[in-house]
């Protein structure tokens, strides 16, 4: 089976048209029937969109393999911006996942996979930056702002997970957050911890963090 049939199968399994898809991917139906047709193909970020959007995996799409997670894989849950927990074992099964070669994901983290999670990002930039939607890998261990860095964060002013900049400010040892996308501006300053919840930090979006 080719790349697009297997992109068509995952869709049509999913239960969406052409149209709904091509729209939760931000893309023309056009684009969605060419690459079913095989006459072109989408980005790996893409794929990895379309796997979200049809609980499908990016191995199986790519590859055709059914049971990555048996052959030298990790499969990380993907989870909504609205919310994020350690999920049961069960739970975790029926979640869409994106699969990571094991060998891989232990050179950039020593987290366990039971420890991290992957979030779409909501249009997160900060200077070279910038995820657009993209996935990132996120370490629910860290629960507190140590290293600047780019951290999912519960903020008071929305109902979902953000990703933005926060850091620690050395006089006063409050919180700095930052997000510059022009679309999305978080710009905040003097946040108590109190004020907000640390999810993980985020350790690859792309590349690592």
């Amino acid at each position: 089976m080719s790349l697009g049939k297997r992109i068509a199968d995952a869709r049509k399994t999913a239960g969406l048209t052409q149209a709904q898809l091509a729209d939760r991917l931000s893309v023309v139906q056009s684009a969605v029937s060419a690459w079913e047709k095989s006459a072109n193909e989408p980005t790996l970020e893409t794929l990895r969109q379309i796997a979200f959007e049809t609980n499908s995996s990016v191995v199986w799409l790519t590859l055709g393999i059914k049971t990555p997670e048996r052959q030298g894989m990790d499969c990380i849950p993907i989870h909504s911006s609205a919310a994020i927990s350690h999920s049961h074992k069960g739970d975790r099964e029926n979640q869409p996942v994106i699969c990571f070669p094991s060998h891989w994901l232990r050179g950039l983290t020593d987290a366990l996979p039971k420890d991290l999670a992957v979030l779409r990002a909501n249009d997160f930039s900060f200077e070279e930056v910038s995820f657009s939607g993209a996935f990132v890998l996120i370490d629910l261990r860290v629960k507190k702002v140590g290293s600047p860095g780019i951290y999912a964060i519960n903020h008071p002013a929305s109902d979902e997970i953000r990703i933005a900049w926060c850091q620690r400010r050395l006089k006063t040892g409050k919180l700095f957050i930052f997000n510059n996308n022009p679309r999305l501006v978080i710009a905040e300053d003097d946040i108590d911890d109190t004020d907000i919840s640390i999810v993980g930090k985020a350790i690859w979006g792309g590349r690592r963090l």
